[in-house]
């Protein structure tokens, strides 16, 4: 997002256009508004402007002459100046001074629209094509000497080396540090680089980026520590300017994000200290801040964070995800639908719920999944590695992927791969049962036996034989042994010779007229006229 300065010398000018136009629709977060050149250069000394729209007409410093003066102070701004005079000298020192667009009056919102939208468009052309990617190799002797480095590790990261009183040098490698002057310190943690191989100059590369976006005119010491993270050091003789630093910093931390994804493909989080300090205890704040990171699972989209997090759970309608039926029952139940649901859910939010954020939240999510599986499969008798498979060595190693989006596709993946298996060995376990209790049925067609006889035989409940079999098959055991029945019974009265009552005793009828009636229920017609439908007349 943006940020638009308004400037006029009639407020009802600034506020039409300041009201008049959705603003964040074209991606601007903040619209300032002066009436005054000066109140404009305060404003912009104060907040990061990344667009100017200015009347060109106004008492003390015009249009012009204001564009003039922010050139050295955001030289990134685009300016759009409007005028009411349709001057050749006016346009032409326009252009010199690089003016975006110089627009007469009046202007329709329309165009002026566009305008912005143009003009933000080669902001982050501009932003890719810089020229702080092209010269980082040439740079690096200058950028960030050996010895410094090695100093700045040893001191910083490390907590070693002596340092001196008073406002003198901390460091024989003329690194400018003073031990009382207030201090900031920023962690740059990259997430994913799936390009670093191909180019060694890379973290060079973001070295830069992030001093010119971050601290454009703001001294500042950067290194690496021995993780690979990027540490910078920044120092003011006062709070006040410090804090101008650390807000003009949070303003663009976004847009760095947003460049480093699109020029170097990595993605960025960026933690750092909520309070000032002296520079004698830089060490502790390093160590507070790299245990911050450490406990903070990557984003896809990076992380931004200045103070530290409240500590804190979900709220009582978020806790009730892990309620009853919770993860733990879709996994007993085999029902994946509702399993891989809720997991979506938990990572990604749904309506007005949030999604799990914070460390403890994750890590309460990782262990939900693990335990949930490795209990499910333990209860089953089924090994682990038989249906894991390289996905085993995460369980054993039970410690939680690295990035949110990795944490969130491993169980999803974990979660698939134990109910496919499983799902497939029910099947396969319900076909064999099925088959075995049909054989008995076929086997046992004469005698007088109950699903309890059946259910017995097979070692399992008559209630789950009796609802396994109605739902795999569409009828009840009683059906089927009934439809098999007159099956035969419709056999043995097309044979010849065969009386009604001897086929009903062959099919296990000891009445003749409950024979009849359940024949005739099944076929439309009494056993006596289904032999006569079958009769072949004489010729």
């Amino acid at each position: 997002m943006y940020n638009l300065l308004i400037l006029d010398d009639e407020p009802a000018v600034v506020n039409s256009l300041a009201h008049n136009i959705d603003w964040e629709e074209q991606g601007i977060a903040h619209v300032f508004k002066a009436t005054s050149a000066v109140q404009a250069l305060e404003l912009m000394r104060e907040y990061r402007t990344d667009l100017v729209i200015s009347d060109i007409r106004m008492p003390g410093m015009d249009g012009l002459d204001f564009t003039e003066a922010i050139r050295s102070l955001s030289p990134h701004t685009k300016v759009i100046i409007i005028s009411g005079l349709d001057e050749f000298r006016l346009a032409q020192r326009a252009i010199l001074l690089n003016v975006f667009r110089y627009m007469t009056k009046p202007v329709p919102y329309m165009e002026l629209v566009q305008a912005v939208q143009e003009a933000l468009t080669a902001l982050e052309s501009e932003l890719e094509q810089h020229q702080l990617l092209e010269n980082a190799g040439l740079a690096m002797d200058s950028a960030r000497p050996i010895l410094q480095e090695r100093f700045l590790q040893q001191w910083i990261v490390r907590g070693g080396g002596k340092t001196a009183k008073g406002p003198t040098s901390l460091d024989p490698c003329g690194l400018e540090i003073r031990e009382d002057d207030p201090c900031l310190l920023l962690l740059v943690r990259v997430d994913e680089w799936p390009r670093e191989d191909t180019d060694p100059y890379q973290r060079l590369k973001l070295q830069k980026l992030v001093g010119e976006i971050l601290f454009h005119g703001t001294p500042c010491i950067m290194f690496n520590d021995f993780e690979r993270q990027l540490v910078v050091l920044v120092q003011q003789n006062s709070e006040a300017k410090l804090q101008a630093a650390k807000r003009y910093m949070e303003g663009m931390a976004e847009l760095l994000l947003s460049t480093a994804k699109r020029s170097l493909g990595c993605t960025l989080s960026l933690f750092w200290s909520g309070r000032f300090f002296a520079a004698g205890t830089v060490h502790e704040e390093y160590i507070r801040l790299k245990e911050r990171a450490r406990f903070t699972l990557a984003w896809e989209s990076g992380i931004i964070q200045g103070a530290a997090p409240e500590a804190g759970g979900w709220d009582e309608e978020e806790q009730s995800l892990f309620g009853y039926p919770g993860f733990e029952q879709w996994v007993e139940r085999l029902d994946k639908t509702q399993a891989l649901y809720h997991l979506r859910h938990w990572f990604d939010g749904d309506g007005g719920m949030k999604p799990a954020r914070t460390y403890d939240m994750l890590l309460l999510l990782y262990n939900t999944v693990s335990a949930s599986l490795i209990k499910a499969s333990l209860k089953r008798k089924v090994p682990l590695q038989e249906w894991a498979k390289e996905e085993t060595s995460i369980f054993y190693a039970m410690q939680i992927p690295a990035t949110v989006s990795r944490l969130r596709a491993w169980a999803l993946r974990v979660t698939e791969l134990y109910m496919d298996y499983m799902l497939e060995r029910s099947q396969h376990a319900t076909s064999r049962l099925l088959a075995q209790a049909k054989q008995l049925i076929n086997s046992g067609l004469l005698e007088d036996f109950t699903v309890q006889d059946i259910a017995m035989k097979l070692h399992v409940h008559p209630n789950y034989l009796s609802r396994l079999f109605t739902r795999e098959t569409g009828i009840t055991l009683t059906e089927y042994t009934v439809m098999l029945r007159m099956e035969k019974a419709k056999a043995l009265l097309a044979s010849p010779g065969w009386k009604v009552f001897q086929v009903a005793e062959e099919v296990g009828y000891v009445s003749v007229s409950h024979f009849n009636r359940t024949f005739k229920r099944h076929t439309g017609m009494n056993p006596k006229e289904y032999q006569t439908s079958l009769a072949v007349p004489e010729q």
